[in-house]
């Protein structure tokens, strides 16, 4: 996601965002991630709702969810922007 610096998932099955284009949030956001996962994007409809005046961020961008396994999986939901996975790229429509 264009401008999210650090976004990682913790052992309890949470995401975190910390910051957004090179900036800290005063408070970090997090959600856990549930039977359904976890939507993250610009609009008030998802989960983890970004604060993107600016509108680089897609309304439904990314999702993460667990498999019957319980591996995460992460897959951008977004039509048009990118996103990043550590040092991986995700292409729209990818996981």
């Amino acid at each position: 996601m264009q401008g999210v610096d650090h976004v990682f998932i913790a052992d309890m099955l949470e995401v975190y965002v910390l910051t957004f284009a090179d900036e800290p949030f005063a408070q970090p956001l997090s959600a856990p991630i549930g039977s359904a996962g976890v939507t993250i994007g610009r609009s008030s409809e998802c989960v983890l709702h970004l604060p993107d005046p600016e509108r680089h961020i897609s309304r439904v961008q990314a999702k993460v969810e667990t498999d019957a396994s319980g591996a995460l999986r992460v897959s951008n939901v977004s039509s048009a922007n990118s996103i990043f996975v550590g040092e991986r790229e995700i292409s729209p429509g990818e996981a």
